[in-house]
């Protein structure tokens, strides 16, 4: 700024300095990618939700949840990512929408269990809002009309308790005519009935199951998978949600370990000048140890396709433990190696 002299004198002008204040960038902001509950209805699917506690991926999300085909690698990592003094995050959530085999052949969509409970004038159809296991892997889901009553007709208000494992909900005197406003507060199911039902029909538990499901959806399966890498894809496009995002350091795909993935995930980070925080892929394919006379024995595939051989077997005196690895060689000679293991003498006290 000029200064304006009007007598003799010394003046003084100051100038802007050309140093210019260090602004500290953050370093620890993360973005987590990755599949959430398929069944929660107003997921926001696609974009970039920052979140500054665990309760705000409650909030979005729903929290934890537990499928026999479908690990919760992302709200498990979230939940750490707190615990562990993390400050912000954002989170992608993507939609597992089919099953896939261990090949990654496509084996069918996804589809909620359900159950149709008969009633007066028709059926009241409760669905999973979370994922039902099937036989013994996963977490069973059941719904219970109880403490029929009459308001306005017979039997037309009842007690509906829902229990999915250890987490029960208890909706109390719920009259037919507001069952599916009352239930919309639900975490676990949905209903639906036809404008024709009266009344309860009965008092009684039915399981939601997968016995009717929608076209191409088939039940779960243990063996099955829901990650298909080119679910990715579109969140490392340009002018994505993500894209948006002015600064985050981290970038971590939990549970999810495909080159598809991972190279994608690697370039992204690149460009945006952030780590990426991969998972290994599996070095090895065991099978079930078996018993081989008076030896126990595992066979593992190596991920140089060689085949590992494990004994473990106790001596003739029962004091010595014998452990062998055989490992197949390009020579055909299958490389051995043993150790021998002591027990160790007891002392009285």
């Amino acid at each position: 700024m000029t200064v304006t002299t009007s007598y003799p004198g010394i003046y003084i002008q100051e100038l802007p300095s050309l140093a210019h204040t260090i602004t500290p960038a953050p370093t620890s902001i993360a973005v987590f990618v990755g599949y959430t509950n398929p069944f929660r209805p107003d997921t926001n699917y696609g974009t970039a939700i920052q979140l500054f506690s665990f309760a705000d991926y409650q909030a979005n999300f729903g929290g934890f949840f537990s499928s026999p085909c479908q690990p919760d690698y992302l709200g498990q990592a979230v939940y750490q990512f707190f615990q562990n003094g993390g400050p912000t995050c954002y989170v992608v959530a993507l939609q597992a929408q089919n099953y896939y085999d261990s090949t990654g052949e496509l084996k069918g969509g996804i589809g909620a269990a359900n159950v149709a409970v008969a009633a007066t004038g028709g059926n009241i159809t409760f669905t999973a809002l979370q994922p039902v296991g099937v036989g013994s892997a996963g977490i069973p889901m059941t719904v219970a009309i109880s403490n029929l009553q009459t308001s306005s007709a017979d039997n037309d208000t009842a007690d509906v308790v829902v229990k999915y494992g250890s987490t029960a909900e208890t909706y109390r005197q719920v009259k037919i005519t507001n069952l599916v406003t009352t239930l919309q507060r639900s975490s676990l199911v949905s209903v639906t009935l036809p404008d024709t039902v009266t009344a309860y029909q009965a008092a009684g538990g039915s399981p939601l199951t997968y016995g009717t499901l929608g076209a191409g959806q088939i039940p779960p399966d243990p063996s099955y998978s829901v990650i298909n890498p080119p679910d990715f894809g579109p969140v490392f496009e340009n002018y994505a949600s993500l894209d948006k995002v002015p600064i985050f350091n981290l970038l971590a795909t939990p549970g999810v370990s495909a080159s598809l993935v991972t190279s994608a995930a690697v370039a992204y980070c690149e460009r945006k000048r952030a780590f990426y925080i991969m998972d290994t892929p599996s070095s090895s394919s065991q099978s079930p140890a078996k018993w081989d006379v008076n030896r126990l024995t595992t066979e593992e595939k190596l991920s140089n396709g060689r085949k590992l051989i494990r004994t473990y077997e106790l001596s003739p005196e029962g004091d010595q433990l014998f452990e062998t690895f055989k490992i197949d060689n390009r020579s055909g000679y299958p490389l051995s190696i043993r150790y021998v293991y002591d027990s160790v003498p007891q002392t009285k006290p």
